[in-house]
């Protein structure tokens, strides 16, 4: 009686371990988005530096203007990067210039006006811009 209250409670516990690991395990998806018309291309520029960190993979690049790319990578990364002006910080898992919606629907906290010196130097001058940002828990 004891033996199975205690296989009845490791199980449990097992159980509970393997929940908390996919509630922080960022989701994965494979995406295809367009770059924009410019040269050189900030879209692609960025989904190239996040391939060589190692954040996305399986990144293909269609010779189009402006190029359409497919990545796979996580769900809240390819969502900042693949829409104008997201910036993604990998340093900070952040994306600066997210909606507020989408930003929530990920699960991200939003700040629709950080510092855009926020993670510089305290010396420096810095000129009061609001810039929205999306701070997605660390992994």
């Amino acid at each position: 009686m004891i033996a199975r209250f205690f296989s009845l409670l490791l199980v449990a516990a097992l159980s509970g371990c393997a929940s908390d690991y996919k509630a922080n395990t960022p989701a994965i998806e494979t995406r295809t988005y367009v770059g924009v018309d410019a040269v050189p291309d900030p879209v692609l520029e960025q989904t190239l530096k996040l391939e060589k960190q190692g954040i996305l993979s399986n990144v293909t690049v269609m010779e189009s203007f402006p190029v359409q790319i497919t990545a796979t990578g996580p769900t809240q990364v390819l969502e900042c990067i693949s829409n104008p002006g997201g910036i993604w910080l990998s340093a900070y898992n952040e994306c600066e210039n997210m909606n507020q919606t989408a930003c929530e629907r990920l699960g991200g906290h939003f700040n629709e006006c950080a510092s855009a010196c926020r993670h510089e130097a305290e010396e420096m001058i810095c000129f009061q811009v609001c810039v929205p940002i999306c701070t997605f828990p660390s992994k």
